[in-house]
């Protein structure tokens, strides 16, 4: 029966990756109608696709239905998920009450699903995200996503104020960092690093690859 339950998750979990929330809430319909009963795992990857898809209602029956009939508890995943559903779906204030009444320490997680929330939905009053930053001050990633989000709404001058805010307690941005697997191992780099002992001849190479584009480039064109 466990097997059959990991199995039923694992493919709810993969068409809600996908952003089919029918599919997925079809699935989580046969399994229970197989009989097998839902996990916590399995409502979490349920709740997931009815964010992507701003499924509100279906979520919420979902979400009651956890505890009432299935007598399991939710965790601040699943606290997670409703957020991301109900702020994705521009619910942005309905989400702040529901963080304001969960019974747990909202999180990191809740917190970042409402400020998806909000860059989804476009709303960058600074009310809807001045909570997230209070409780997350250190988060740089929050300050960029908010100085995009007035950039993009042509507020110039409340991005600026989030720049200086960052700078004023001693935030920097932190740069992107890529994977690359050798044969000595997983390697991290940033654009334009140095740090390796082998950086002059990589960047060497780099440089006689950009040579031949250009030329096939030449080549084609005429």
């Amino acid at each position: 029966m466990e097997g059959s339950l990991i199995v039923w998750t694992a493919i709810i979990s993969a068409y809600s990756a996908h952003g089919d929330a029918n599919a997925a809430l079809r699935l989580f319909g046969d399994m229970l109608s197989n009989g097998t009963r839902p996990d916590p795992v399995t409502f979490t990857a349920v709740l997931a696709a009815c964010a992507h898809s701003g499924m509100v209602d279906e979520a919420w029956k979902i979400f009651d239905e956890m505890f009432l009939k299935y007598g399991i508890q939710p965790s601040v995943e699943h606290y997670a998920c409703m957020v991301g559903v109900l702020s994705q779906a521009g619910m942005l204030s309905e989400a702040a009450e529901f963080i304001s009444k969960m019974p747990i320490e909202p999180n990191a997680k809740v917190w970042g699903a409402m400020l998806h929330g909000v860059s989804v939905s476009g709303d960058v009053e600074l009310g809807d995200l001045f909570v997230i930053i209070c409780l997350e001050p250190e988060n740089t990633g929050n300050y960029v996503i908010m100085a995009n989000l007035y950039s993009q709404a042509g507020k110039w001058e409340e991005a600026e104020n989030v720049g200086e805010k960052m700078n004023k307690i001693g935030l920097k941005k932190i740069p992107g960092t890529s994977w690359i697997e050798t044969s000595r191992g997983l390697r991290s780099f940033i654009a334009r690093d140095v740090s390796s002992e082998r950086s002059e001849e990589m960047y060497g190479m780099l440089e006689g690859l950009l040579g031949l584009m250009k030329e096939r480039r030449v080549h084609f064109a005429g």
